[in-house]
């Protein structure tokens, strides 16, 4: 988000820049654009919770966003290899239902 952004938000333009820097701290860690990534909106909704509930310094804010993007990636990802594990089974299991009786006892 743009500085500007945040003033339209209610920020004072110092409140602003930390939230700025913040997000581009954290975008530059994650190796994100700061703007164009599908997730820069909830980084910048996670950085102004952090903010409100007191957080002023941004490179605190950043690693914080940091540690909670990383994580929210790593569930990403089990949850999809859980999900193609649980189609390979309902695939095995389709296939022996399938077959004949006297062909599966041979």
């Amino acid at each position: 988000m743009f500085i500007q952004t945040f003033v339209a938000l209610g920020y004072t333009e110092s409140e602003s820049k930390i939230l700025v820097e913040a997000q581009r701290l954290a975008s530059q860690t994650l190796s994100r654009d700061t703007h164009t990534h599908e997730y820069s909106e909830r980084m910048a909704a996670t950085i102004i919770d952090f903010y409100k509930r007191g957080i002023k310094d941004p490179g605190i804010i950043s690693t914080l966003v940091v540690n909670r993007e990383m994580a929210l990636e790593q569930k990403r990802e089990k949850d999809k290899r859980t999900a193609q594990r649980r189609i390979r089974e309902q695939k095995r299991r389709s296939r022996s239902a399938e077959r004949p009786d006297d062909l599966s006892r041979q």
